[in-house]
């Protein structure tokens, strides 16, 4: 199968001046919590799709923040069927005590046009829904990492072939499960990889168990100044 872990695009936290990025007023008691994306940050999601736009994914999988969610549901339009989101838990910020992201009473009315599958509890991977509050480092980076073959077995019991897979998740998260559970590297530190907003990574994982990335971090779609000239991407 192939596992695409992309990004979510720049939120209000990524900039110096959040008060200049406004947010839909009804999400005014999450936000400080879970920001939103910019004006940006939206721009980078829709490129982000544009590029992925040649692959036909077979599952969708998305974080439960608001940024995440955005991030996929704004890059999943330009798939000719759009697919439905799947949210994991799994997925969240490192440290993140709010592992119930945007309430899913939200969805409708942010992404109307796209259908958005609500976590259960626990997430469908089994891990449990228990991190430790954010500024224990030690306990964080156990939880942090534990997560990790959750996530990778879980996709390998749904999976397999040529099945292409999308994960919308965060910076230090999306490094750690391309580098140290997909890749099997050494953790060095917190992760293994450092993403751009939207940046796009894929690691191939054959049936026999061994793996061949592909990309890391790649970010034609920032670079191209038309975003109609974006080439979708296709595996080789």
């Amino acid at each position: 199968m192939y596992v695409f872990v992309l990004r979510h695009g720049q939120s209000r936290h990524n900039v110096n001046d959040p008060e200049n990025h406004p947010f839909h007023p009804a999400l005014k008691d999450t936000e400080e919590s879970d920001p939103s994306l910019t004006a940006h940050g939206k721009n980078q999601a829709d490129r982000a799709g544009r590029r992925l736009a040649g692959i036909e994914f077979d599952a969708v999988f998305s974080g439960p923040l608001h940024r995440q969610i955005d991030t996929a549901c704004t890059a999943m339009r330009h798939q000719k069927k759009k697919p439905k989101i799947e949210i994991l838990p799994d997925l969240t910020e490192w440290g993140h005590e709010n592992l119930f992201g945007l309430p899913e009473q939200f969805y409708p009315m942010l992404f109307p046009d796209m259908e958005i599958v609500p976590t259960t509890d626990p997430s469908p991977t089994g891990c449990p829904r228990i991190l430790p509050a954010a500024g224990d480092d030690d306990n964080e980076r156990t939880s942090f990492n534990a997560r990790g073959p959750y996530i990778t077995n879980y996709l390998k019991s749904r999976f397999s072939g040529s099945d292409k897979i999308l994960l919308v998740t965060s910076c230090i998260f999306g490094g750690a499960i391309l580098g140290h559970h997909l890749l099997g590297l050494a953790e060095t530190g917190s992760y293994n990889f450092d993403f751009t907003n939207t940046g796009i990574s894929m690691v191939e994982i054959r049936d026999d168990g061994s793996t061949k990335l592909h990309l890391v971090n790649e970010v034609t779609h920032l670079l191209t100044p038309s975003a109609e000239d974006i080439p979708p991407y296709v595996i080789r």
